[in-house]
């Protein structure tokens, strides 16, 4: 895998959802669990998919690798675009049903 996205089977895009991330962790890491994989790297994957979880979990850390991928050209960054605005619209649409409904 080139990067922590791939590693854990997710597209390299803003996620917010900490649930899907870790489902995608839960699912890749009892694959290469060093007590359930008797491969000699198991140990090293194990720590691989452990290391793209917290990277992508943290919101900060999770940008600045999406930041790193766009600049290196390992990620669509017009994919990424497009995704925040389509998530900010959401935003702006949600907040605005909620004024509507309030006032």
């Amino acid at each position: 895998a080139a990067h922590e996205f791939e590693v854990l089977g997710l597209p390299a895009l803003p996620l917010e959802d900490f649930a899907l991330i870790r489902k995608h962790f839960r699912r890749v890491s009892v694959e290469v669990h060093p007590d359930k994989c008797s491969h000699p790297q198991a140990l090293n994957a194990f720590r691989r998919v452990y290391g793209a979880l917290e990277r992508i979990a943290d919101p900060l850390l999770q940008r600045l690798l999406l930041s790193s991928l766009r600049s290196r050209g390992l990620v669509d960054g017009e994919a990424i675009r497009q995704h925040e605005e389509e998530r900010w619209e959401s935003l702006a649409a949600d907040t605005l049903d909620e004024e509507n409904e309030n006032g």
